[in-house]
């Protein structure tokens, strides 16, 4: 009985590509089989097949010299010995690419570039070159790639080199420098341009010297609300733009925003009294700059006079304290102003106010007040003409009920002689103290008799009855 013999091509196995800068070579490596057979039939006898990858026969002896690939590369040994029987056995042997580093990559330096005035806003663009470079330890063929990391994103094309040039408006851009070597590995080097806004300076204004020269007066007519004059206003060589830069101009009020005029000249209709305008200029870059005049238009006027009269009425005295009320009669008719209308020969209508503590109380030149209480009074006259003018005059009074002083009678002065009874303790004579005789020239009620004896009171009633001692006795009523 024959057996087949046993085939042994070995373990599978890779190796490193030996170092020369060219990726994927063929990598020559020997692979020697084994053969046994158990019938110990002669070995030398028996034949021999390498395959490679299925390609046919190889060789026919126990050894074989290959080029494997980078991905592995499968090698089939069959051996056959002299009787027909055969056995095949499979080794794989993978070749590694060597060791290869990423290529070093330099893009340069950041870029800052600052555009120019050109006197066109909007961008124009700046055409700005990057180059960069890489270097590989085999001076491989490298290939370049640019790519854009940051920035508003810009249209890019030729690329594909060590340099390309791109076209950019204001604003910060990155962009990547990629170089790939024969192996794929990759370098990168990024490098940010930053272009600056286009500078552009304010236009100036200076309008400065024109005020004080706008003046007119016109004659007076009574009417404030009328009267105004024309000016032609000119801002004519005192404005500027230091870079030349086309300018537009404006005239409008200081205190509104509609365009009167669109020239560095401009015909104006101001009312008496102060008018300011402003003049403005913008640049075609939008940057502007503006400065104000101002024209006076008088009207000549006077102020008025104020002419008072007044008279005003006592409480009637009733014999009731604090009971009724007085009266007060104004007039200011007689308050004028000497300005005359030009065109009428009138003089100018006032307004008159009476004030009282603050408050207005009557605007008629002539009026009446009733129903005054008891005290003092002041009011104040306004006098007014059409353009504010004003004159004051105060008059003062005090409202009171008239009265007249009671007449007190304490009677005739009396005199007594006392008996002689040797008795100083009795020396004194009980006398009536009267004041009956008393009254009030108006008729008013007495309402109170006091009795007065060495400065103090020691009655109060109309009549008092006192003991007078020896000598002269003093009762004041």
């Amino acid at each position: 009985e024959n057996h087949a013999p046993y085939a042994n091509a070995g373990e599978d196995f890779s190796v490193t590509a030996a170092s020369d800068g060219v990726p994927g070579a063929c990598e020559y490596v020997t692979v020697v089989g084994l053969v046994q057979d158990i019938d110990c039939d002669d070995i030398e006898a028996f034949t021999y097949n390498w395959d490679i990858l299925g390609d046919g026969s190889h060789s026919s002896t126990e050894e074989v010299s290959v080029c494997a690939g980078d991905e592995g590369t499968t090698i089939t040994l069959t051996v056959c010995d002299d009787y027909g029987l055969c056995d095949t056995d499979d080794i794989v042997v993978t070749v590694e690419d060597e060791d290869n580093s990423s290529p070093v990559c330099s893009s340069g330096d950041d870029i800052e570039v600052q555009l120019e005035h050109d006197g066109i806003p909007g961008c124009n663009g700046i055409e700005i070159n990057l180059s960069g470079s890489c270097t590989d330890d085999w001076d491989e063929n490298i290939e370049y790639d640019w790519q854009q990391t940051g920035g508003n994103a810009v249209s890019l094309s030729g690329t594909q080199g060590d340099t390309f040039n791109v076209t950019l408006c204001p604003g910060e851009y990155c962009f990547i420098l990629l170089g790939t070597d024969d192996f794929g590995a990759v370098g990168t080097d990024e490098i940010c341009v930053i272009i600056g806004e286009e500078p552009n300076e304010t236009p100036v204004v200076d309008l400065n010297s024109l005020n004080g020269t706008y003046y007119a007066e016109v004659d007076h007519d009574g009417d404030s609300e009328t009267g105004s004059a024309t000016f032609n206003l000119s801002a004519e060589g005192l404005y500027l733009d230091p870079e030349g830069d086309i300018i537009s101009f404006s005239w409008t009020e200081s205190s509104g925003s509609d365009v009167l005029c669109s020239s560095d000249q401009c015909e104006v209709n101001a009312n008496v009294g102060e008018s300011c305008y402003s003049f403005e200029v913008v640049d075609n870059y939008g940057a502007s700059a503006s400065d104000i005049v101002c024209v006076n238009v008088f009207e000549p006027n006077t102020s008025p006079t104020a002419v008072t009269e007044f008279s005003y009425t006592d409480i009637p005295h009733n014999g009731i304290p604090n009971e009724g009320t007085g009266s007060a009669t104004f007039y200011s008719c007689e308050s004028f102003d000497v300005d005359i209308s030009f065109n009428n020969n009138l003089t100018d209508a006032l307004t008159h106010a009476w004030e009282y503590e603050g408050n207005v109380v009557s605007d008629e030149c002539s009026f009446e007040l009733n129903n005054l209480s008891e005290g003092s009074y002041s009011y104040l006259l306004t006098v007014s003409d059409p353009y504010g003018a004003v004159s004051t005059e105060t008059v003062s009074f005090t409202i009171s009920e008239p009265n007249e002083l009671p007449v007190a009678d304490a009677g005739e002065d009396q005199e007594f002689t006392l008996p002689n009874n040797c008795d100083l303790e009795d020396d004194f004579v009980t006398y009536t103290l009267d004041a009956s005789g008393s009254y009030d020239p108006e008729g008013d009620i007495i309402s109170a008799y006091n009795w007065v004896e060495n400065s103090e009171i020691i009655c109060s009633d109309d009549d008092c009855t006192v003991e007078a001692n020896t000598g002269t006795n003093l009762y004041e009523l």
